[in-house]
């Protein structure tokens, strides 16, 4: 993934560790909104920091795959 967002690092995709709601909902093709409302539910795995949402990437990935082995 190479999505640039505000306040997103300069590190390449394999060393970071985690992506921004935005990054996330790009990655999944969801709205923002939905994406959030996934998080808030506890259905995709993120961490809240203070009032910020950040979802961890090898959490992500295990994510994606294990709904695509479900179909």
């Amino acid at each position: 993934m190479t999505t640039r967002t505000e306040g997103s690092t300069d590190l390449p995709d394999s060393e970071r560790q985690t992506y921004t709601v935005r990054e996330t909902a790009a990655v999944m093709g969801l709205s923002l909104g939905a994406t959030y409302e996934l998080l808030r539910q506890g259905r995709l795995p993120g961490l809240r920091l203070g009032k910020r949402w950040v979802v961890p990437r090898v959490q992500l990935d295990a994510f994606l795959a294990s709904a695509s082995d479900r179909g």
